[in-house]
């Protein structure tokens, strides 16, 4: 099994949630009442591209990683 990136682009995250792009970016620039603020999830632009950190997405869905790998 290939393990997961842990970051994600707009693209990824639009998937992962089940909608389009430019939807995706709308909320992720003017959250609207009601809606999933997205911008509760970490993420930063570089170079006028959005990235998002995967776990914290994973976190906003409510998804948590119950089996976290530790490190000896």
């Amino acid at each position: 099994m290939k393990p997961e990136k842990p970051i994600m682009t707009d693209a990824e995250v639009a998937e992962f949630f089940g909608i389009s792009v430019r939807t995706l970016q709308r909320r992720a620039k003017n959250p609207k009442s009601g809606e999933l603020r997205l911008t509760d999830a970490v993420h930063c632009v570089v170079g006028g591209k959005r990235f998002w950190v995967r776990e914290s997405v994973m976190r906003l869905a409510g998804i948590t990683n119950a089996t976290k790998e530790t490190t000896r």
